[in-house]
């Protein structure tokens, strides 16, 4: 907790104030800071007592660090609150699903596969025998989980940026994905804060996972998640 004095309101230099004002970077949650100091004569700063003297009041400041994962702004205070209030903070989620192995598949019971080694994309595959690329690894993290091939648990399911459109493809880096009950026995897997989910897509006439915002219950967004059996 840090304490700043706030002088009492600059009017002989409003448009210097306005084109001096500096916001600091990376951080929404802090506000212009009202003047520069070399922009104000040596007389109108206030010398060792005369803030208070002026009206200075003290005002506690408050940073809301950002989340490490991918260049996500932090959540604000305002957030924060409004998340605690209805029940569901957006800093702590639910994990309905234990962390083990499972079989993502969509709609027609495809699945969701690591196995396109060339492009590093993950596939969505007709049904077929048994395979280790048909099988992930989900397990829980901070905000939701990160899912990983379950033959390499140091290879993960994740995207180069979260935009709209961005493939969903196999990195050596964690990365976090928010699952949520869609339905009876469906889920929605989506990024974290963001109102981008997985979507099977064709690219090139093959079937991909991409990022797009979620449309409640449309069929290319929900995922059957089932537990491998003596898992």
């Amino acid at each position: 907790m840090h304490t700043f004095e706030r002088a009492a309101p600059v009017r002989e230099y409003p448009d210097r104030i306005i084109k001096c004002s500096k916001q600091i970077p990376d951080n929404p949650q802090r506000r212009f800071l009202p003047a520069c100091s070399h922009d104000l004569p040596a007389n109108d700063l206030f010398e060792p007592g005369q803030a208070e003297a002026a009206g200075a009041r003290q005002v506690p400041g408050v940073a809301v660090a950002d989340y490490p994962q991918r260049r996500h702004p932090g959540l604000g205070l305002e957030r924060l609150a409004g998340g605690l209030q209805r029940g569901r903070p957006h800093t702590f989620q639910q994990h309905p699903l234990p962390s083990t192995t499972y079989q993502i598949l969509d709609a027609n019971s495809a699945t969701v596969n690591a196995t396109d080694q060339s492009s590093q994309q993950v596939t969505v595959a007709p049904p077929g025998p048994f395979a280790d690329e048909r099988l992930w690894r989900l397990s829980s993290s901070r905000r939701g989980y990160t899912i990983s091939t379950f033959s390499n648990s140091g290879t993960y399911a994740g995207a180069l940026t979260t935009k709209e459109g961005s493939v969903v493809s196999l990195d050596d880096q964690p990365f976090e994905w928010l699952i949520e009950q869609a339905g009876q026995g469906v889920f929605k897997i989506s990024v974290p804060d963001r109102d981008l989910a997985w979507t099977e897509a064709a690219i090139w006439g093959q079937k991909v996972v991409t990022l797009s915002p979620y449309k409640s219950g449309s069929p290319t967004q929900l995922w059957r998640i089932e537990r491998f059996p003596g898992e």
